[in-house]
Order: structure tokens, then sequence, then C-alpha cells
């Protein structure tokens, strides 16, 4: 929770990230900081996904409006199927509509070996890469690399599931305990081929469409 002045010196009241976890939510209503006054305000901005509020949004009516909306934008009735075009609305068919369209979306197309091999051979000497940035390439991660990555993070990527922001990579990786783990961990993954299982997990985050929610493509 942060607070933040205009450029017209105008105060922003605090929220919080529209796409925290209930765990998160769960701290924030235990925080002995929090007054309740100020509480169900910030819960409510929580919940219409409102980063900053000028002074005078923290009216009831306006969080409930703003709630609605966010929520429509999220409540998928029905979906399309993508080959039949038929419109499904009960949970098993939208799943069987919808597994279809990512099935096709990410299977990747095949390969035309024979192609490949004809064209390495002719390309261009500028485009190859010289031996020592192939060495370049394949060095270990040092730890300082890892944490400089950490610190780009985007402020308002999409959370993981277990609700915390892409900035509390930065601090973990910086903490004196987790220094080496962290190494081993991204150089197992380059020099091994050992990846970490939330590495090969998926987390799907259904963001506000403004469109057609039927539409799988949007």
């Amino acid at each position: 929770m942060t607070d933040c002045i205009t450029s017209h010196g105008q105060h922003l009241q605090p929220t919080f990230h529209c796409t925290l976890s209930s765990t998160t939510i769960d701290y924030i209503l235990a925080s002995a900081d929090l007054h309740p006054r100020t509480t169900n305000p910030q819960i409510m901005a929580l919940r219409a996904g409102k980063h900053w509020r000028k002074n005078g949004e923290t009216l009831a009516g306006y969080l409930k409006r703003a709630i609605s909306i966010c929520q429509s934008r999220k409540v998928i009735a029905s979906l399309c199927h993508p080959l039949t075009n038929d419109i499904f609305t009960t949970p098993n068919t939208m799943t069987e509509a919808a597994a279809v369209f990512y099935e096709g979306l990410y299977t990747s197309d095949p390969i035309d070996h024979s192609a490949v091999d004809e064209l390495l051979p002719h390309l261009p000497s500028d485009l190859h890469l010289p031996e020592l940035a192939q060495d370049y390439m394949t060095l270990l991660f040092a730890l300082d690399t890892i944490q400089s990555g950490a610190a780009r993070s985007p402020s308002f990527s999409s959370l993981g599931p277990d609700g915390l922001p892409y900035e509390i990579l930065h601090l973990v990786f910086t903490h004196p305990m987790c220094g080496n783990i962290v190494s081993q961990i991204y150089n197992d993954s380059l020099s091994k081929g050992i990846f970490s299982l939330s590495w090969q997990s998926t987390c799907v985050c259904l963001l506000p469409k403004k469109d057609d929610l039927s539409s799988l493509k949007n």
C-alpha cells in the first residue's frame, strides 16, 4: 500500500492491486495497522480493480458500481465453439469448447527438417555467432545477473498462485541466505535442463474483457 501525490499537488488515496489473492486480503484484514473505517473502502477498491482513487471516490455507491462493471467483464455465461460456432452455456460444454480452442492455439506447427537443412548452409557468415559470443551465451548465471534481472520485473505483471507480486523476487534473491540456492536453481535449468515444478505449471488469470465475452479469441 502506497501513497502518491499528483503533479497538481493532489493527494491520491492508497489502495491495493486488484489481483491480490484471498490469502493476501486475509493478511490485510488481520493487520492491526489498518483501522476498520479505512479497511472496508480499501477492500472495495481492491474488488473494483482500482489502483488509485482521487479524493471523493470512497463512496460506497461509486465502488459498488465499479465492482459490478469489473465483475461483468469477467463472468462468462456462454462460449462459442471455435469449430462449429455453436453457443455453449453449461460448464462441461464450455470447458470442451475452451479445450478445443487452446489445444489448437498451443499446438506447434510441424518442422520441415528438409527445409531447415537447405536453409542453414546458405546463411551469410555475418549471421553466425563468433566463438567468443557462443561461449558467453553458455556461461553459468552469476548471482548479480539474476538479481539485476529480478530488479527489472514489471510492477503490474500478473501474479502467481501465491498472490505475491514479482517485486518480491528481488527481495528474496538479494537475501544473504538465498543466494546459493537461487544460483543453483537457475544454473541447473541452463546446464542440466532441470526445471522446478513451479516453472512447469501454468496459472490462468481471467482478465476483464470489453468485447464479446463468448468469443475465445478476445
